[in-house]
């Protein structure tokens, strides 16, 4: 399954909090929480599996809090 991780702006600090998204062709979208150096989800993980229509609210409420707190894209 195809997986990205969204890293911070450094390099991560072990134990750090990094999202990460995990899709299948034609099956699932999982968004989840891991600490960095964990190559597998761990305890403290969190993952969710996402619909269609969540993953479109979930990028409309992410833009509209990106604009808000940092202001529009030029």
């Amino acid at each position: 399954m195809p997986k990205e991780v969204i890293h911070p702006h450094h390099p991560p600090i072990d134990g750090e909090n990094l999202v990460q998204v995990v899709w299948g062709r034609d099956t699932i979208v999982q968004v989840g929480v891991r600490e960095s150096g964990e190559e597998v989800p761990g305890e403290n993980s969190l993952y969710t599996d996402l619909s269609r229509q969540q993953i479109n609210d979930m990028i409309r409420v992410l833009r509209r809090a990106r604009d808000q707190a940092y202001g529009q894209d030029a």
